[in-house]
């Protein structure tokens, strides 16, 4: 026999109303026999049946048993009859026209997904005993999903399809397909928003450990511009910036994110690139009566 131990037994058996009394019982009784097969105690004897029967069912459910009168005095321990005695109280305290009532006047709640609605009108739809006729219970069944959902978008699209689909498997896959659309929707619009702030706020870390260093803390001070505004309006100290070429406050420079038109890097205009000063300058240094070399150097200068 397995250990119990190892098994979740069902929580204790309770009501507070006779409705939801009815409700309850059927998935406390359902969650107790998973337990009984799980632990094996569904192969034990009448007497450890009941007994583990009346150990989890809860007080509630104990003061329901100690109610019953019994044909015979040992029934008391016979674990099918003292099921068909709940069963029988659960059927004397069933009301169709209240359980009908709850069935059809039930709705979509705000924040409940569609699969836990559908569950919810299927459980109701056990307690209004409709015919037994398949095709009547799952008409029901379908229209009273359609009219109870709360996204209009999605219950016009139900009533549009035709006879030959508007059965209940085809409405039910309908609303589950919508259902994971929209959070898929939902999920790739967060990501875009994500992406978004990304790229309008560049990583100043990854644009110093890009350029090692080359242009010193510039991305640091307009991290800390950005993050202090108020500083920046009020007081910010002036800079002779060598990454545009004029004054300017301090982490404000309008070279940040613009490529030089000589070496095609970012952050910094041609005319002050230094790989461009650099060439001038060997180019200059090279020969004083050549020409060419002066109108390469005009060239570069302009």
């Amino acid at each position: 026999m397995a250990s119990a131990v190892l098994f979740r037994p069902p929580d204790p058996f309770s009501y507070d109303t006779l409705q939801n009394m009815i409700t309850n019982w059927r998935t406390w009784q359902k969650q107790f026999n998973i337990f009984l097969t799980a632990t094996k105690y569904a192969d034990e004897g009448d007497p450890v049946k009941v007994s583990m029967f009346l150990n989890l069912i809860g007080p509630q459910g104990v003061d329901l048993y100690d109610s019953f009168t019994w044909a015979a005095e040992a029934d008391n321990l016979v674990y099918k009859k003292v099921i068909e005695k709940f069963e029988a109280h659960m059927n004397k305290n069933k009301n169709i026209t209240v359980n009908r009532y709850a069935f059809f006047n039930s709705d979509q709640k705000e924040g409940q997904t569609i699969e836990d609605y559908i569950k919810e009108l299927t459980l109701l739809r056990k307690d209004c005993d409709f015919q037994s006729d398949t095709n009547i219970n799952d008409s029901l069944l379908r229209d009273k999903i359609i009219s109870g959902l709360n996204d209009t978008g999605l219950k016009e699209k139900l009533l549009r399809l035709g006879p030959d689909q508007s059965n209940l498997a085809t409405v039910i896959s309908t609303c589950r397909m919508h259902e994971i659309s929209k959070d898929h929707s939902t999920l790739l619009e967060k990501d875009s928003d994500s992406y978004i702030q990304m790229v309008r706020q560049p990583s100043t870390h990854s644009f110093n450990r890009r350029n090692n260093g080359k242009y010193g803390n510039y991305g640091n001070n307009r991290r800390s511009t950005a993050q202090q505004p108020a500083q920046a309006s009020t007081g910010s100290r002036m800079i002779n910036c060598k990454f545009c070429g004029v004054s300017h406050e301090y982490g404000n420079c309008n070279a940040f994110g613009k490529q030089c038109g000589y070496c095609n890097r970012l952050h910094h205009f041609e005319s002050v690139c230094y790989k461009k000063k650099r060439h001038i300058r060997k180019v200059e240094n090279s020969t004083d009566d050549d020409p060419a070399i002066h109108d390469e150097v005009n060239s570069l200068s302009h």
